[in-house]
């Protein structure tokens, strides 16, 4: 869903906070052109009306390959998601 469309939700956040809203998706606060210049999703939701003080989160990488170590590469980065040989 766009930033716009989770924009129009009429979320029932908690009133007796904190509030959190996270995102596990790849890249989902990882800035696109990795300098800055484009505000990451998280950010552009977290400025919301919608989303008025909530922790929004967002994961800045890739999954890794394997659950024991952090390793990705550019198959997993494309969607990949096949088990590793051995």
């Amino acid at each position: 869903m766009s930033v716009e469309g989770w924009g129009k939700v009429n979320f029932n956040w908690a009133i007796d906070g904190p509030t959190k809203a996270a995102f596990y998706g790849c890249n989902t606060s990882r800035y696109p052109d990795g300098d800055g210049n484009k505000a990451s999703f998280t950010t552009m939701l977290s400025a919301q009306a919608n989303f008025k003080d909530v922790f929004v989160w967002g994961q800045t990488s890739y999954p890794s390959i394997y659950t024991n170590a952090r390793e990705t590469n550019t198959k997993v980065r494309s969607g990949d998601f096949e088990k590793p040989s051995v």
